[in-house]
């Protein structure tokens, strides 16, 4: 009975130490610096993908317009 408890409690406590951390993280003055954060463009505007799947192949084709939107 008191197991799921503790296991609730841990779980509190973990969720109280990301708040936390992520509050820190947040209010760090670097966290907008070039370093950090990257702008992603268009490097090509096609590309074609597979992997291998339990039901086959699967093939991917994907075509981007001017705008990068995925067409």
């Amino acid at each position: 009975m008191l197991s799921s408890f503790h296991f609730h409690h841990a779980r509190l406590i973990e969720i109280l130490y990301c708040v936390e951390r992520l509050e820190q993280l947040l209010n760090d003055p670097e966290i907008l610096s070039k370093h950090v954060r990257a702008e992603a463009r268009p490097n090509a505007s096609e590309g074609v993908g597979a992997s291998e799947a339990p039901r086959g192949t699967l093939f991917h084709h994907y075509k981007i317009d001017d705008n990068g939107l995925v067409r």
